[in-house]
């Protein structure tokens, strides 16, 4: 070949890859509604702190209907919406929730976004979710408190108070409930 030693560079055409759909993702109302369906209404509680309809029930029911939740404050004031008048639930509490029910873990979802809580809390932006573990065994809290950890955010076991119960047991004497943060 004539002028072997010579380089010569070429830059190949560029090849466009196809073009990737993702799937659609899953609106609130749609997550809310399917997490109503997998672990029933009554698996979120009516009990109300602050009062009237501000409870888990309302706020699940709220989500699933397209509608923004009633959230409170520590001194229970409570406006729908929040003081922004569209806060809700942020979707990967959702996610994590029906997560948790795959791995056939019975809870109860106590508080989302109502209830007294502790000045800023997460319940009140939408970030913070409370749920009682069925059945009582240490073994069972510890692991939904690991599971909800591997998903992201803070999984805590508290006492009626609110303080962290390191160990999640003995229950229910002093641990009340889990407290995720996501």
């Amino acid at each position: 070949a004539s002028n072997w030693w010579q380089f010569t560079c070429t830059e190949p055409a560029p090849i466009s890859p196809p073009p990737i759909t993702p799937p659609a993702p899953s609106s609130l109302s749609t997550k809310a509604s399917q997490l109503i369906s997998t672990i029933g209404i009554n698996s979120f509680s009516t009990s109300a702190d602050c009062g009237n309809n501000f409870h888990a029930q309302q706020n699940i029911q709220d989500i699933a209907a397209g509608r923004s939740p009633a959230v409170c404050s520590s001194s229970c004031a409570c406006q729908i919406g929040g003081q922004t008048g569209n806060m809700t639930v942020n979707s990967d509490i959702l996610d994590g929730l029906l997560a948790l029910s795959q791995r056939r873990i019975s809870f109860r979802v106590t508080s989302f976004t109502t209830g007294r809580h502790s000045q800023g809390s997460s319940h009140y932006t939408g970030h913070g979710v409370d749920i009682v573990i069925s059945p009582n065994s240490p073994s069972v809290w510890i692991e939904t408190r690991t599971f909800l950890n591997s998903l992201g955010g803070q999984a805590i076991c508290e006492d009626t108070s609110g303080r962290v119960v390191n160990s999640c047991s003995p229950i229910p004497s002093v641990v009340d409930h889990i407290h995720w943060t996501r």
